[in-house]
């Protein structure tokens, strides 16, 4: 693995309801695979929100996001997989429901359109590695079953991705509903 691919922007998230599992999944692969970084599991919603926008604004734009949603959503996950990209080394890929397409559509209403297409996944491990690497930690991740069927995603949450993954900031949290 070379550097950390350091981020500076903003991202909005779907955070999960029962973290700790895959928090401690997540920890165990970066720790596996120095100088893998630890993270909090997530669901990229949009990215980037641009750090010149006042805070205000994407707080007001995030709270009317969250309203639009009836409570936490459930999402089924896909078996994990090898990526292409430093920040979808491994990942489980998530099968959008009409809910968090909606609200990804809201925010690309609100912060303008994205040009790449939306890849809804759940992130397990950021990391420069070989394909070949990759597809043996996903093998891993499916023969231990480690991950769930579902998600429940109960929040939207605007990070602060400047830096290193393990530099990122929480800056708001909206519960959903």
């Amino acid at each position: 693995m070379t550097d950390h691919h350091p981020l500076l922007s903003g991202e909005v998230k779907v955070a999960l309801s029962r973290r700790a599992t895959l928090r401690s999944l997540v920890n165990q692969l970066a720790d596996e695979q120095p100088p893998a970084l630890r993270f909090e599991p997530h669901v990229t919603l949009y990215h980037p929100v641009a750090l010149d926008r006042p805070l205000d604004e994407v707080v007001a734009s995030l709270r009317s996001l969250a309203s639009h949603v009836k409570g936490p959503l459930r999402l089924e996950l896909l078996p994990a997989q090898g990526g292409q990209h430093y920040y979808q080394s491994v990942l489980a890929p998530v099968v959008p429901d009409e809910a968090l397409l909606a609200l990804r559509a809201a925010a690309e209403a609100s912060w303008g359109p994205i040009e790449k297409p939306y890849f809804t996944h759940l992130s397990l491990l950021y990391g420069d590695l070989d394909d070949e690497r990759r597809a043996c930690i996903a093998k891993g991740v499916n023969e231990l079953r480690a991950l769930p069927k579902a998600l429940e995603l109960d929040s939207v949450v605007l990070v602060r991705a400047v830096g290193r993954a393990d530099e990122w900031e929480v800056v708001h949290r909206e519960a959903l509903g």
